[in-house]
């Protein structure tokens, strides 16, 4: 009879359930009953936010049925609005995997990681749009946005988006692999230390995620591991592949294929009837932004419309000209 693995240490297990957990409670109006939300099925609607900070604490004593629980709940959230689908609580509740007590559990952490980073980074770094409006907003925040990009703005943005992508790569070599982890996870302090109240002070909805991101970086990356050793991580490898292949040819949604932040997702303006332009957003108090995904613009868009009113929709993956229409209009009458 094998011999059970051991619990991984507490100071691992206690950040990734408290990275999930704080999310939820920085966005807690989000997981529960709301007129607004954008369900994917019919059905009724009521509140899973405590269901879903339980199932998350249970982590800590019960952590392989508690991770399972949690992920359950999280798919039926998301079921029932779709504005839940978020990157980092789908990042947050993967990361769980840092406490159960396998070791094929570490090697898929660290394929999730190397995923991120390196599609994160490979979509932004081909992104026209990331690198210039993008570019400007880390240099001079919203005010600068519109501004023409200089060559130091689109300079800085592409430097930037290379290191994230060569800490994945980095991530995937056994002799690069410890200096990869303490890089991606300064590259995280930096982005939290930027977002947070020292400097921009915006989106608090991602800065327990950027926290979490840290501390498994460096604590759960194994510099002599062989990461596909065991079929549960040569599965996890094919998927973490196979999702922004999907995205690109318009079969995956960008929260799902590790598109953070990459500019090259699908854009919408609802132009009035009076002539009057508005950016699709979800309510302030939900902290966090509208699925950059096309049925999820629509049904908003069905939702708040006028008669006269229509939705432009803007494709921005580098595919998109390839593949179809690169811009298309939803109007109201299209139900």
């Amino acid at each position: 009879m094998p011999t059970p693995e051991p619990l991984p240490p507490l100071p691992q297990r206690l950040a990734v359930v408290v990275g999930q957990v704080a999310t939820i409670v920085v966005t807690w109006p989000l997981w529960n009953a709301r007129d607004d939300a954008l369900p994917l099925v019919p059905g009724p609607r009521f509140d899973l936010g405590w269901l879903l900070l339980l199932s998350c604490l249970a982590v800590l004593r019960w952590p392989v049925l508690a991770t399972l629980v949690h992920w359950l709940l999280l798919a039926l959230a998301i079921l029932i609005d779709q504005t839940r689908e978020q990157p980092q609580v789908l990042s947050l509740a993967l990361l769980l995997l840092a406490a159960w007590p396998r070791r094929r559990a570490a090697a898929v952490i660290t394929l999730h990681l190397a995923a991120l980073w390196f599609f994160a980074g490979f979509g932004k770094l081909t992104s026209a749009r990331f690198l210039t409006v993008g570019g400007n907003w880390l240099l001079g925040g919203a005010a600068a946005i519109d501004a023409a990009a200089g060559t130091f703005t689109i300079g800085l943005a592409a430097v930037i988006t290379t290191a994230e992508v060569l800490c994945g790569l980095g991530l995937l070599l056994p002799r690069w692999r410890r200096r990869a982890a303490f890089a991606g996870g300064l590259l995280h302090l930096g982005i939290l230390g930027f977002l947070s109240p020292l400097c921009r002070d915006v989106n608090p909805a991602v800065w327990p995620w950027n926290a979490t991101l840290m501390v498994v970086a460096w604590v759960v990356p194994r510099p002599g591991e062989r990461l596909l050793a065991q079929r549960p991580a040569r599965l996890a490898a094919a998927l973490f592949v196979l999702l922004p292949v999907g995205f690109h040819l318009g079969l995956v949604d960008a929260p799902l294929a590790f598109q953070v932040y990459t500019q090259n997702v699908v854009r919408g303006l609802v132009v009035r009837g009076d002539g009057q332009v508005e950016v699709p957003a979800a309510a302030p108090a939900l902290r966090v932004g509208l699925p950059p995904v096309v049925r999820v613009l629509a049904v908003w868009f069905r939702r708040h419309a006028g008669p006269s009113d229509r939705l432009i929709l803007v494709d921005d993956r580098p595919l998109a000209g390839w593949l179809g229409p690169r811009e298309f209009v939803v109007r109201p009458e299209a139900r």
